[in-house]
């Protein structure tokens, strides 16, 4: 079998394997793998599988006693063969042959973004406030990847979760992110154009958001815009704005800024919604309630994610943040005291709240009041 089909076959197993839920042996599993890497140029040790994305597949793997990150595009042979390996994970039943060429060259765009962007973080100085994986190398052929820094960090909707996790953490996080996109991302011409939860790593001891993927990230001040019309719904349906999903080449800065939105609710509440049916028919504030946030917050998100009110939405990140910080120190001041029908029935110091009200963290902002109201009630028996 040539090469390239058993590349692909490979995939193919893998990905049905996900599919139907039916495990692979471990050592079977990294066959599979080690036979990705084999046409890299390069000594790749102990490679094993992270993910398979829209138009990659991720592979972790040791490179002179170095933790690595090995991102390929998925080939030309799995597209132009949608027949026989139409269940390979990522894949719309929309992909055609003739899109082959643009998923390469947007695969390779990205590469170089990304490169760009870790060199502007380093020049604004922000290292430490988020971080882009360094692209350490990246190859045409034999097969189209990169290679980059392996960066040791969970997933920001776990980060969320964790009990260890703060409230105050979490919107210091949402604060650096909206800081790296004013000056990194936006003050410099980029759009991301596919933010969402996903997309985004948290270093825990430090509490550092690592952005990923530029696959579909638009440069305002390049013509050369790769995205056609053929690409439609090429964001994630559940995050990107209407226009986004109808008109790919008409996004523009209010996309991320929209996005950047719903990935805060789903932050706060630490809660993702589930989409079972089209986008399109689903009201944005039936998937994420403005209600389940504190009122300090309910403008904020509101103002981030009206797509048809041009008065009553931010203009532009910068806009965003400077509401965002005023919003949380309302909030912040709001806790020192919690007030129900007028009467203050709980009052500690954040550092208490979270010491002595563990439950707290397990439930969305709506239910937190009558918890305080209970517990002090408790505490008078």
């Amino acid at each position: 079998m040539p090469k390239q089909d058993r590349f692909a076959a490979t995939l193919y197993k893998i990905a049905e394997s996900r599919q139907t839920e039916t495990p692979i042996d471990k050592d079977i599993l990294k066959e599979y793998v080690k036979a990705l890497v084999d046409d890299i140029p390069g000594l790749y040790k102990n490679p094993r599988l992270v993910s398979i994305a829209g138009e990659a597949i991720i592979i972790r793997a040791d490179k002179d006693s170095h933790d690595v990150a090995i991102k390929i595009c998925l080939p030309v042979r799995v597209v132009s063969s949608w027949d026989k390996y139409k269940k390979i994970a990522g894949f719309k039943p929309k992909t055609k042959f003739e899109e082959v060429d643009e998923i390469r060259k947007r695969f390779w765009r990205s590469i170089n973004l990304q490169k760009q962007m870790h060199q502007i973080l380093s020049i604004e100085q922000l290292f430490g406030t988020a971080y882009i994986p360094k692209v350490l190398e990246q190859h045409k052929s034999p097969r189209l990847c990169c290679v980059m820094e392996y960066v040791e960090a969970v997933p920001l909707i776990k980060h969320c979760i964790n009990p260890q996790t703060a409230e105050k953490d979490v919107l210091e996080l949402f604060e650096k992110i909206l800081v790296v996109f004013e000056k990194c991302f936006h003050g410099r011409g980029i759009i991301h154009t596919d933010i969402k939860p996903a997309n985004f790593l948290i270093v825990q001891r430090s509490n550092m958001p690592v952005i990923l993927d530029f696959g579909i990230a638009k440069n305002k001040e390049n013509d050369d815009e790769l995205t056609s019309v053929n690409t439609q719904n090429l964001a994630s349906n559940m995050w990107a704005t209407s226009r986004q999903r109808r008109f790919p080449r008409l996004r523009s800065y209010y996309e991320d800024v929209f996005s950047l939105g719903l990935m805060f609710h789903s932050m706060f509440t630490k809660e993702v919604p589930q989409l079972h049916i089209q986008r399109d028919l689903v009201n944005t504030y039936d998937l994420f309630p403005p209600d389940l946030l504190p009122k300090e917050f309910q403008e904020f998100f509101l103002k981030s994610t009206n797509e048809r009110d041009e008065k009553n939405k931010f203009e532009d990140i910068s806009q965003m943040l400077i509401f965002y910080k005023k919003c949380c120190n309302e909030y912040i001041k709001n806790q020192k005291s919690v007030t129900i029908e007028g009467n203050t029935v709980y009052q500690v110091n954040e550092k208490e709240k979270y010491n002595s009200l563990e439950i707290c963290k397990y439930v969305t902002p709506k239910y937190r009041k009558a918890i305080y109201y209970l517990l002090e009630g408790f505490n008078e028996l």
